[in-house]
């Protein structure tokens, strides 16, 4: 179907002005939100730098308070007199004086506390904590920690096992401590306990002086602070925990992560937009307390601003609505008006060309057109009379048709000759697909006599094996042979000489003749297993019947040489996916690898031999671990045992294919093997295989 140029011309024109206006409208936009998200972010954290600085200077106030007093001349006259009961005290004297007053304070009675809570500085202490609304408890300790004065009873006498008496005291060179905030669960009052060392004529530490400032009298300034109807101000510590905010209790939430506070702090402008688990982002800005105790005492608190991205927002949405309202009706007027124009100016002027045209084609050649646009539209106007004009005054002659009956000969005679040569070409392309599948069919070929020679070796491996084994099984099968024997003489003999033989002892006999019986049917079972060849099937099997297949079979040749096999198997394993056969005689070949291990490393015979079992959840695998206690492996041979033909046995001894095949057919069950080895500890052979289901 057709379309007319008018109503491309209007598509064009709405598409083009479509775009500019999305255009400008997300510049705009994206203008605005800038302006408006660093005006409001960069205001936020001018707030939380204004709290964060009152915050620090109301605590370095009142740290220097205490400075003030626990250094006044008054004090330090009172502390002076209360260390002179130590004079020549022995330090193990001074110990056990605290550890005696310390067991005993918690007896003491009112009366009895008198000396530390009724003394004249027990009585200032007091004072100043009911004068000073910040000041929740204090109390005075001597140069060895021990109380000297308190406003209130304290919880301890001996105060110098502390960590704040400690840091403040730090071997006679100490600080002013300012301490993390703890929360009292009851009273929900949340405070910090400052520590200030008083100080002799010679800086020489002679007390220590401890108050718990209730630290919620200094976040009063920024408790009404809000901003519209969700912007508020909140204290952090530098795990996110709150510690003090309107509405919620201290150290109960963690609006901000560790990792957003560094993240925050680290920035070029201290505030961005966070997603803090609500349905709606915040303007986060940030602010550190940069007290001069808190740096001291490795203390992070964060004044933060928090206001919704919404509310922030809500204003530039109305704006941009207003402004998309404007640009859709300008955008139509727009429309209509170009559109006009372009009726006008180019519409009109073709559709009378086209009525030329078919003026001309129903055989009309002296027709005219006669347009006055002054463009190109008047130039084609121009050439159709011109076109016209010749047409009338020429025919078609002879030679010119006779030409083109010669030229396009030729180019039919270039087109044979073309397909000619794609033909034979074509057939050079089948020759050498013939030969491809010939290469292929002889490839396949080699691969499947390759798995056959493989398969053979495998099998000749075996049943090398099963005549090393053949000694042993014999002798596993003779011991309860002759049991039997023995029994069914015994029975003969009862039978023979009538004898009185009860059904419960001739039961007996029969039981001992079964359990021989059926261990050498274990044993010749197991031993048939192993000795045929692989009907290369996968079937679901269960690891810890195949290693005890094997380990039925090999446990007489161990014994021999004092070689003890230890079975740590996991019971219930998942099933995985593999080949009888081709399976035991691995744990065959790593079993007798560990033997050989165990034989080299001394004269004497005498090892271990430890077979593991396990699944490990995480991987879904099911791992099979045989460990030796042998001569081990160099590091320099750990990369190449798996190579074919390599081998750390003497000529002779080995083909160096038993750990190749190993390794083959542990990749063809889709598993695993790793070794560790320690030269002269041990080797350590892991094998992993993919879970299928359960048995």
């Amino acid at each position: 179907m057709k379309t007319s140029i008018s109503k491309k011309i209007s598509s064009i024109l709405i598409t083009t002005i479509s775009i500019i206006a999305i255009f400008m409208l997300i510049i705009f936009f994206i203008s605005i939100w800038k302006l408006r998200f660093n005006d409001i972010g960069s205001r936020h954290a001018q707030i939380s730098q204004i709290f964060s600085k009152f915050i620090a200077r109301q605590i370095d106030q009142q740290v220097e308070n205490m400075n003030t007093y626990v250094n006044s001349p008054w004090w330090l006259d009172a502390i002076k007199e209360a260390n002179l009961r130590y004079e020549n005290w022995e330090s193990k004297a001074i110990q056990e004086y605290m550890a005696r007053m310390d067991k005993q304070w918690v007896a003491l009675s009112d009366n009895q506390l008198q000396e530390w809570l009724g003394s004249a500085l027990g009585q200032r202490l007091k004072s100043l904590v009911e004068n000073d609304s910040n000041i929740a408890e204090i109390f005075l300790t001597d140069q060895y920690g021990g109380l000297i004065a308190a406003s209130g009873k304290t919880s301890d006498f001996y105060q110098a096992d502390e960590e704040w008496w400690q840091l403040a005291y730090n071997n006679g060179i100490g600080h002013n401590y300012f301490g993390e905030v703890e929360l009292d669960e009851s009273s929900g009052v949340i405070s910090s306990a400052i520590a200030i060392p008083a100080r002799d004529e010679k800086g020489r530490i002679i007390a220590i002086v401890k108050a718990v400032v209730d630290i919620s009298n200094f976040f009063k300034e920024t408790e009404n602070y809000i901003i519209d109807k969700t912007g508020h101000s909140v204290l952090i510590n530098e795990y996110g925990r709150v510690i003090y905010c309107a509405g919620i209790k201290p150290m109960s939430a963690a609006p901000l992560s560790a990792i957003l506070i560094k993240k925050l702090v680290d920035s070029k402008y201290a505030f961005s937009i966070i997603n803090l688990g609500r349905s709606e982002k915040s303007i986060v800005s940030i602010s550190e307390v940069n007290s001069t105790y808190f740096k001291r005492n490795n203390i992070h608190w964060y004044s933060v601003i928090l206001q919704d991205e919404g509310e922030v927002f809500l204003p530039l949405y109305k704006i941009f609505s207003i402004v998309l309202i404007f640009t859709l009706v300008l955008s139509l007027f727009v429309i209509i008006f170009v559109q006009g124009i372009t009726r006008k100016f180019f519409i009109l002027p073709l559709n009378e060309i086209n009525k030329g045209m078919r003026r001309f084609s129903e055989g009309k050649q002296d027709y005219r057109l006669n347009l006055k646009t002054g463009d190109e539209i008047e130039d084609l106007a121009t050439s159709f009379n011109a076109m016209t004009d010749d047409l009338m005054s020429t025919t078609v002659s002879i030679e010119r048709l006779n030409k083109e009956i010669v030229e396009r000969k030729k180019a039919e005679d270039k087109l044979i000759k073309l397909l000619a040569e794609e033909i034979k070409s074509r057939e050079i392309m089948a020759s050498m697909l013939d030969d491809n599948n010939k290469i292929r069919e002889d490839l396949e070929r080699s691969l499947n006599e390759l798995k056959e020679v493989q398969a053979q070796l495998i099998q000749s491996s075996k049943m090398a094996t099963v005549g090393m084994l053949a000694g042993g099984v014999a002798h596993e099968i003779n011991n309860p042979l002759t049991g039997v024997l023995n029994n069914v003489q015994l029975i003969k003999m009862i039978a023979t000489d009538k004898k009185d033989f009860s059904f419960e002892e001739f039961k007996q006999l029969l039981d001992v003749i079964e359990e021989s019986a059926l261990r050498c049917t274990k044993i010749t079972r197991s031993l048939l297993d192993f000795s045929h060849a692989s009907k290369k099937e996968s079937l679901l099997l269960s690891l810890n019947e195949i290693v005890e297949k094997v380990s039925i079979l090999v446990t007489h040749e161990l014994k021999l040489q004092n070689i003890l096999i230890q079975q740590d198997f996991q019971p219930g394993l998942p099933a995985i996916l593999g080949d009888p056969q081709l399976l035991q005689q691995v744990v065959f070949d790593l079993i007798f690898n560990a033997k050989w291990a165990i034989e080299k490393k001394s004269e004497k015979t005498g090892g271990a031999i430890t077979i593991k079992t396990q699944y490990e959840t995480g991987k879904n695998e099911v791992c099979l671990s045989i460990s030796d206690s042998g001569i081990g492996i160099s590091k320099e041979n750990l990369d190449n045992i798996f190579q074919p033909f390599f081998s750390t046995k003497e000529v002779g001894q080995s083909t160096g294919l038993g750990l190749s095949i190993v390794y083959r057919i542990v990749s063809v069950h889709k598993g695993k093997i790793t070794v560790e080895s320690e030269v002269g500890v041990g080797t350590t052979f892991k094998i992993s295989f993919p879970v299928i289901s359960e048995i």
